[in-house]
């Protein structure tokens, strides 16, 4: 299912992820972070520099750290003290890249005490990387703080450690404001400790809550499905998987009438549609349950899509359709 965002702020430190706001739980993070780090560091921070007088040497370090030249661990350190936010946090981020004690001494010290947040957030993910055996305790301590963006900051991170210890911690975090409602699908990367349940009962609770929004109610039970548990709100992952499913209906029969008009061809039938689909070149060819998307002309020869819906099964009450409208849908079949 194609993930909804948050309205949230992208967090220095953080930033070197495309979508960092999104909610999977990925396993191969780390190397996507390094990855696109140096994109950041090349393309975004080292252009923004270009007019400072210390510009070359200041590109000669972060250019050495990102090749992890032993000698520049030093170097980093010493641009963490730079009034620059964006400067500070690079290094600070870029620290990730070198294992040694010491360095990790300097990053927990940065993560609880720096008066700066994002260095504070850049200093938590960077041990994070590390995988230093702390890095959970000093995430939930992180949540704990009076700063938002401290506390945002380690929520993001906390999923990350894939650690069912802190299910709780984050849920009860995620419940603390209207705005964190993201925060519920990234409880499911972290789950329940064995034979615990708060976690699941508490996202089971939120998905059913009908006076919460769509989407906080989508949320929780998306975590639910991270941690398997899909099956008890799948009421709720079909109404969005209608909703993005009615979407590509409707953009895929644009696309074909749209191809019709320039090409100057008839929709007599449906064969003349489905040859049109494969000439507009349709990239979404399949619905949100995984099922191929079937094309068909109305008696009026106008172009319909069909989805097979949540049962999988062409031709019955749930099909979806270009045709008609999602609101007409979920009342038809509520009212079966």
């Amino acid at each position: 299912m194609r993930r909804r965002t948050a309205g949230v702020s992208v967090l220095m430190g953080l930033m070197f992820v495309p979508g960092v706001w999104s909610a999977d739980c990925e396993t191969g993070w780390r190397e996507h972070w390094s990855q696109n780090e140096e994109s950041y560091v090349r393309t975004v921070l080292l252009p923004g520099l270009e007019d400072r007088p210390d510009y070359q040497e200041l590109a000669r370090t972060l250019d050495a750290a990102l090749n992890t030249q032993p000698a520049t661990e030093i170097k980093l350190r010493d641009l963490v003290a730079s009034p620059e936010s964006d400067i500070a946090s690079a290094a600070v981020a870029l620290l990730a890249r070198y294992p040694s004690e010491q360095n990790k001494a300097f990053l927990r010290q940065l993560a609880s005490a720096d008066a700066r947040v994002p260095v504070r957030n850049a200093a938590l993910g960077a041990l994070l990387r590390l995988s230093t055996p702390d890095i959970g305790a000093l995430l939930v301590q992180a949540l704990g703080s009076s700063d938002e963006e401290l506390r945002a900051g380690a929520s993001f991170l906390l999923r990350r450690t894939r650690d069912p210890q802190y299910g709780a911690a984050l849920l009860n975090y995620a419940q603390g404001s209207e705005d964190r409602w993201q925060v519920f699908e990234w409880v499911g990367c972290l789950g329940d400790p064995p034979g615990a349940t708060a976690v699941r009962d508490g996202l089971l609770a939120l998905a059913r809550d009908s006076g919460r929004p769509q989407e906080a109610r989508l949320a929780a039970a998306l975590g639910l499905e991270e941690m398997g548990q899909g099956a008890l709100v799948k009421d709720v992952l079909d109404r969005e998987r209608a909703d993005q499913t009615h979407q590509t209906l409707v953009a895929v029969r644009a696309s074909i009438v749209r191809a019709a008009r320039m090409r100057g061809q008839p929709v007599r039938n449906g064969a003349d549609a489905v040859d049109l689909f494969h000439a507009a070149r349709i990239s979404r060819k399949i619905d949100e349950w995984g099922r191929d998307l079937r094309i068909g002309v109305t008696a009026k020869s106008d172009v319909v899509v069909t989805s097979d819906g949540p049962d999988r099964l062409p031709d019955t009450v749930d099909d979806l359709s270009s045709e008609e409208s999602l609101s007409t849908w979920l009342w038809r079949r509520s009212h079966p």
